[in-house]
């Protein structure tokens, strides 16, 4: 592990940051642990919604945290209407929602209509500018989505050169299978104006960092990692397969599972007093849909949006982790963070990707020994067959085996994955070379 000096400092900016209840916190919230091994201190400039939006509580936050003033979207509808202030899978498919969705995502409307806004952006340069003159910064880290983070961390490396800038994608703003911005190649050039000014990009695929590479010279793959924690929850009584999360348009398919269970049931290898499928987030409605159509809507348990320790608790209860993913010829590597999460739950995986195989999925997947990956080339009957070996397994013994391979999960935890990076991209001496 490189040695980084006491007197290097970080301040990341991440609207997304604990307690906050969003999967993309799981990824800020450990770089944070992670990085307290490698700089003399560590700062988070994040925004008031964080106390206005759901909170995991079982995640705490960072002691060195700054609430930038926001004034978004987010804080009039949450706010206003107490509900989660997210777009439902029909207002997306929507002509006046998808417009709507497209102007908060793209340059230069994002500016006032996207996550954080003008109000959050301003407030966070000039907490930024502060720490930097006060506490002696060396190092500046923020993180996409959203885009608003980034536009912060570039004013404040214009202002100060000798910062070196770790601009980090969870996800792609220019996505080539998303019809989701405004003038692309615009997009585009607003893309590679600001990040020339970082010195480092990271993100967390191969298939992305593939794209990303058009954009910028220096780019590392930091992938989501682990916190193993021990699997201690009884298992549901009935044969379980389990969703938890939202859908993503027609991107995440569950057709090929369902078509599987109802032949199952048709062939009478499987039982249906014995099923149940566990749905758990906020698009119940397409759940309820999709079970009607094969027969199969007295099998569905919903459970609605729910708080991440109950999330955690039906992940690990469940027989089988239903994981949902798309690829496609010119985008591979969509390591959703859900992924990590069935991982740390230590139960059975079935991956379905909507798409051709990705080879980069399969490896962690299969590396870790955690399930097998179905794409659309895969025959109808392999997918019963999976699934009707462990539950004749169940029937058998009244669970399902699971050990996964524990070296791999090790090589998959939050601290390796930063140790490795910070050696490789050379963060120290990228800094050295700055002063």
């Amino acid at each position: 592990m490189e040695e980084m000096p006491q007197d290097q400092r970080l301040l990341m900016i991440c609207y997304k940051f604990p307690p906050m209840h969003s999967i993309s916190c799981r990824r800020t919230g450990a770089l944070y642990s992670a990085f307290q091994r490698h700089f003399g201190a560590v700062r988070v400039i994040s925004t008031t919604n964080r106390h206005l939006l759901a909170s995991d509580a079982q995640v705490a936050a960072a002691a060195d945290i700054y609430d930038a003033p926001t004034r978004d979207y987010r804080t009039v509808i949450q706010g206003r209407t107490g509900k989660p202030a997210s777009a439902s899978e029909g207002l997306k498919q929507s002509w006046l929602g998808n417009l709507g969705l497209k102007l908060q995502a793209s340059f230069p409307t994002l500016y006032w209509l996207g996550e954080g806004g003008r109000r959050y952006q301003r407030n966070a340069v000039n907490f930024g500018a502060q720490l930097v003159r006060s506490t002696g910064i060396t190092h500046l880290f923020s993180s996409f989505p959203p885009y608003a983070d980034h536009c912060i961390a570039y004013r404040l490396k214009r202002a100060f050169p000798h910062l070196v800038w770790i601009a980090d994608f969870r996800d792609l703003h220019i996505d080539p299978t998303q019809n989701n911005l405004m003038f692309r190649r615009y997009q585009r050039r607003v893309n590679r104006r600001i990040l020339h000014h970082a010195d480092i990009v990271t993100t967390v695929s191969e298939g992305l960092a593939e794209h990303l590479r058009a954009l910028h010279h220096n780019v590392f793959v930091v992938r989501n990692g682990l916190t193993l924690r021990p699997a201690d929850a009884q298992p549901y009584k009935k044969f379980t397969i389990a969703y938890t999360g939202s859908m993503f348009q027609d991107k995440r398919r569950p057709e090929p599972l369902l078509q599987a269970i109802a032949d199952g049931l048709q062939q009478g290898v499987l039982a249906r007093e014995d099923l149940s499928v566990v749905y758990a987030g906020k698009d119940g409605e397409v759940w309820r849909d999709k079970m009607k159509q094969f027969g199969l809507e007295d099998l569905l348990q919903e459970k609605g949006v729910v708080a991440p320790e109950a999330a955690r608790e039906i992940q690990q209860r469940a027989h089988l982790n239903l994981l949902l993913t798309y690829s496609t010829s010119s985008l591979k590597g969509n390591l959703t963070g859900k992924l990590y999460d069935y991982l740390e739950a230590g139960r059975p995986i079935i991956a379905l990707i909507n798409g051709p195989h990705d080879p980069e999925l399969a490896a962690v997947v299969e590396g870790a020994q955690a399930g097998t990956i179905f794409d659309h080339t895969t025959p109808p009957e392999d997918l019963l067959r999976f699934i009707e070996s462990l539950y004749t397994g169940w029937k058998r013994t009244g669970r399902v085996a699971w050990t996964g391979d524990r070296a791999f999960l090790a090589s998959l935890q939050w601290e390796e994955i930063v140790d490795r990076f910070i050696e490789q991209a050379g963060v120290s001496q990228t800094w050295r070379a700055h002063v």
